[in-house]
């Protein structure tokens, strides 16, 4: 029976030992873009390091980027959450760090916030960043570019640019302008016909056609006009000093996620 508890135990050890090596120790010196697969090339992550050590000077938030292999054996948000702890990103009193996981292997990415910006990113808008521009960026093999505009949008949602319920409002008018365009389809394919059957019993001409197409058209363009456009703040190669370390931040465990 004592062999048995013994080897309970020392599974139990075993196993906690495994979990804690996919975390990783504070980066030193400290830095902000922490690649541990080498998906991102050297001058990558030279920019995004200018990028958001910059962004740290100016404003004292700290957002961090994280590229792992995989989350092992935690899910994305618990993982974010011991990295979050472990390394205390933001300052604290503010706990205005943000963290960017991505998982190889896993296929799988999530953003924690910290206390401080839990209302400045929350999840939907978390939810939104993944996916309008982590997502599609990723699945073409461009984790620079995903990764370079998800911090743009993070830049302009803390600086008031937008709102969080702005992105998240015109995310969702997306597929309604979808559903839209096919409930116009439906109905400019229906008049069409109509138009055909009236013409060989009544008509000799084409015109009707042309001008009816012309009107559908033009309403089409007038309802997709001004929906949600690409995010600009600058971004790429900005220039900044050395970057002092974290400064005690937390997380509340809120965030959101997804996969490629």
């Amino acid at each position: 029976m004592k062999n048995i508890y013994f080897s309970i135990l020392a599974l139990f050890i075993f196993n906690v030992a495994i979990a804690q090596d996919v975390i990783p120790n504070k980066p030193n010196p400290p830095r902000l873009v922490n690649d541990f697969t080498q998906t991102l090339n050297r001058g990558e992550q030279q920019q995004l390091e200018r990028k958001l050590r910059a962004y740290n000077d100016s404003t004292s938030t700290q957002v961090v980027i994280l590229i792992v292999p995989t989350y092992g054996q935690y899910d994305p948000n618990q993982f974010g959450v011991q990295v979050f702890d472990k390394w205390k990103i933001g300052q604290a009193g503010k706990d205005n760090g943000l963290l960017i996981t991505v998982a190889i292997q896993d296929r799988k990415m999530f953003i924690n916030t910290g206390y401080g910006l839990e209302d400045v990113v929350p999840d939907g808008a978390g939810s939104t960043i993944i996916n309008d521009y982590m997502k599609p960026a990723f699945r073409n093999d461009n984790y620079y570019g995903g990764l370079d505009k998800a911090t743009d949008v993070i830049f302009d949602l803390a600086a008031g640019k937008y709102s969080a319920d702005e992105i998240t409002d015109n995310n969702a008018g997306k597929g309604i302008g979808l559903g839209a365009f096919l409930i116009f389809f439906f109905i400019f394919i229906t008049i069409i016909s109509k138009i055909r059957r009236v013409r060989r019993h009544h008509m000799g001409g084409g015109s009707l056609d042309f001008l009816t197409l012309m009107m559908l058209l033009g309403s089409s363009n007038r309802r997709h006009g001004g929906t949600f456009g690409d995010f600009n703040s600058g971004g790429g190669g900005f220039g900044g000093g050395g970057f002092g370390g974290f400064g005690g931040g937390m997380t509340g465990g809120g965030g959101a996620g997804g996969s490629w």
